[in-house]
């Protein structure tokens, strides 16, 4: 019924049980730490709720496809929750085509937990024109990245007021086109203010049967005890390191298309990559392969291949520290700057490679071995 969210599988069941029986409260609490799958969770929900097809995760109906772009009249979003966690993921790993469609939820998200915000009234409307139109989001990837880069950053006005909870009451009190479900997700409700979240409890007593409150929280015992009494509470675990390595790994690795980690030559790197790993003792393969790289003419995939991997190694790592930071900086320097030369220095890409390889090999291979084999 939902689409997997991986690491929270005892709230899905008690959410497929309860929609099932036709027992789900009216106001949800969710709560956990960030990143951990509270506003997607509540967004399946959303989802499951007014799927007009078959209600499992691969249903694509109009209902479903509007609900996870955040395109619903039916819907209402307010938040003010911390997202950079969220975006570091796409930052670090990109976008595929399959997807797309989250990567797009996830920016009208932001959109949304900035739009009453004047200092980044620029910034949004440039992104929202960005994000327009589907076909066009990949093109536009590396302006989005930018402009998603500056709405993360730290913001002065993460206070939910009367104002925004009187939005909600409106909403609320709207029927649906379909007559179904409308409902609203307060992502990051511990931000409500006293006035806001005195407003809040009038409209929590008087939800019409058709209406459903979710709210989100990483700090719940900021929220009012009298909110909290009157949701039903589900609490989200922190996802481990196993999980996480396995999402990063099944959703980016071996793309084949899109942006960021996706990028075409990729598959080829990986290959190359193996063939050094495997020749390690054997300095003359190495340079079979190199050569092989540079005939090829795929000297800058294979680095930006290297680099990428690099990231999701230390992403795994569980004895991070300084040294192991200036190593990678160091790692990443080097690999720009072998792009820069190769690219406008017309420098030997063959003898570049190579010696950045077997200088460079002992620090590479700990990274990339995290990442193939899970080793530390």
């Amino acid at each position: 019924m939902f689409e997997a969210v991986k690491g929270q599988d005892v709230v899905v069941r008690m959410l497929e049980h309860e929609i099932t029986r036709n027992r789900l409260p009216q106001a949800l609490l969710f709560h956990g730490p960030e990143g951990c799958g509270k506003f997607l969770t509540a967004l399946e929900l959303v989802r499951v709720l007014k799927c007009t097809g078959s209600k499992s995760a691969s249903c694509n109906c109009r209902s479903c496809y509007i609900i996870r772009n955040l395109l619903s009249k039916d819907l209402f979003i307010l938040s003010k929750a911390e997202m950079s966690n969220t975006f570091s993921f796409w930052r670090m790993y990109g976008v595929r085509d399959e997807n797309l469609s989250f990567f797009i939820s996830d920016l009208r998200r932001l959109l949304i937990s900035r739009a009453d915000e004047p200092q980044y009234r620029t910034s949004c409307e440039a992104l929202e024109e960005l994000i327009r139109v589907r076909e066009e989001v990949l093109a536009n990837y590396d302006k989005i990245m930018d402009l998603m880069g500056n709405l993360t950053r730290v913001s002065t006005g993460r206070v939910i007021g009367i104002d925004r909870i009187r939005e909600v009451q409106r909403f609320l009190s709207i029927r649906s086109d379909d007559g179904g479900y409308r409902s609203v997700i307060i992502d990051g409700a511990e931000h409500m203010n006293e006035e806001a979240s005195n407003a809040f409890l009038k409209i929590s007593e008087d939800t019409p049967p058709s209406g459903m409150i979710i709210l989100t929280s990483v700090q719940p015992l900021l929220i009012k005890e009298t909110i909290r009494s009157r949701c039903r509470s589900y609490r989200f675990v922190r996802l481990n390191e196993e999980v996480i390595q396995r999402i990063s790994l099944d959703k980016f690795r071996y793309a084949s298309n899109g942006r960021g980690r996706d990028r075409s030559g990729y598959e080829a790197a990986d290959k190359y990559l193996r063939k050094i790993m495997d020749v390690r003792h054997e300095p003359y393969r190495l340079v079979e392969t190199v050569e092989e790289i540079v005939a090829n003419e795929q000297e800058i995939e294979f680095l930006d291949y290297l680099k990428d991997l690099l990231r999701v190694g230390a992403t795994a790592l569980s004895d991070i520290n300084m040294a192991r930071v200036e190593e990678l900086e160091a790692l990443y320097k080097n690999i720009a700057f072998l792009k820069n030369a190769i690219l406008y220095s017309h420098i030997n890409p063959q003898i570049a490679i190579f010696d950045f390889i077997l200088n460079n090999y002992r620090k590479i291979l700990h990274y990339i071995n995290i990442v193939s084999y899970g080793e530390r």
